[in-house]
């Protein structure tokens, strides 16, 4: 069950009423470290000491720091650059981190891994960017914002961080591990 922006507190996104403790244990797993979005590597946090970051960011703006932050970081020197869905979407943090992995799902993943970092929930958008049948598979991230009480959806490789029509949500997700089940049940 996966929690979704607007639904009423209480309820899944498939509109089943849940207990507290179901309700709390959703909220955190968007917390929680996992396969894919792994705790971030100490190469990655030491090149976050030196840029003055919020340390308990709260809002769309400090949100907005860290994100143009871990871009410039991801894009400074040469990195590797794959359209394999597999690999976009299932490879550790730290593997993304080493080899500067570039594309959609891979910065997903840093994101997600970054902001629990930093205690905000994270979850990992699987959908489409256009139009569904002419469309390509994207990924993106919608992060809690404490001062907002809500859900804000962040695309880290679009300029303005903004998602907009374009984008076709799927699902949501906790970690790719999740989706790994569905897409390749098999390997899982």
């Amino acid at each position: 069950m996966k929690l979704s922006v607007g639904l009423r507190p209480g309820r899944s996104s498939d509109g089943v009423k849940l207990n507290s403790h179901q309700h709390m244990v959703m909220h955190t797993n968007y917390l929680s470290y996992s396969s894919y979005a792994t705790r971030p590597s100490a190469s990655l946090l030491g090149a976050f000491q030196f840029l003055h970051l919020p340390n308990q960011p709260r809002s769309r703006r400090d949100v907005r720091k860290i994100l143009i932050a871990l871009r410039q970081l991801m894009e400074t020197g040469p990195g590797t650059i794959t359209k394999s869905f597999q690999q976009s979407r299932f490879t550790p943090t730290a593997v993304i981190w080493r080899k500067k992995q570039r594309s959609c799902g891979s910065y997903t993943t840093i994101v997600a891994s970054v902001a629990r970092y930093y205690k905000l929930r994270c979850k990992l958008i699987d959908g489409y960017l256009g139009p569904r049948r002419v469309g390509y598979h994207h990924a993106w991230n919608e992060i809690y914002i404490p001062v907002e009480h809500k859900y804000v959806a962040f695309d880290i490789t679009q300029p303005s961080f903004r998602v907009g029509r374009q984008h076709q949500r799927k699902r949501a997700w906790t970690d790719w591990h999740d989706l790994e089940k569905v897409y390749n049940p098999k390997k899982v």
